[in-house]
């Protein structure tokens, strides 16, 4: 099967909201001197990283995708337990794990672990929606985030 060439259009799109959001952030600081501004530095930080993950993302085989769906289902559903069981109350809800100085909500990623799993559930050779265990089956995939 032949690979299909990254889209960097939609690529290009992203990085330009991006760094609109970034101009936004520093100004609604009052353009402090670059250095000084801990928010503005952390969000440039993020920015990098999600950077670096939608050029991995972009450039892994669809076949890994398939592979490790369920598998990223499994650990999101786990850690979002471990989240319920362990983090600390932030304005009524438990949903922030703590690592170290680093905050985040596993709920985020969990989004897209479900998607994952159910495109491959529902590209499955004999999945059918009329029938009631695969509609349950979907069900449960969504209910349980949810829960």
């Amino acid at each position: 099967m032949r690979r299909s060439p990254p889209d960097w259009l939609l690529f290009a799109l992203t990085l330009i909201l991006m760094g609109i959001g970034l101009m936004n952030l520093y100004s609604i600081e009052g353009m402090p001197p670059l250095l000084s501004s801990r928010i503005f530095l952390r969000q440039l930080i993020w920015a990098g990283v999600a950077v670096g993950v939608m050029l991995a993302t972009t450039f892994t085989e669809g076949q890994a995708w398939r592979y490790f769906a369920y598998a990223l289902y499994a650990v999101g559903a786990g850690v979002m337990i471990l989240t319920a069981l362990v983090a600390r109350e932030i304005n009524g809800a438990r949903a922030w794990l703590e690592i170290g100085g680093l905050r985040i909500q596993p709920s985020e990623f969990m989004k897209i672990a479900t998607a994952l799993a159910l495109a491959v559930y529902c590209t499955h050779y004999s999945f059918d929606w009329r029938s009631w265990r695969d509609r349950l089956l979907v069900a449960a995939l969504v209910g349980l985030p949810v829960a």
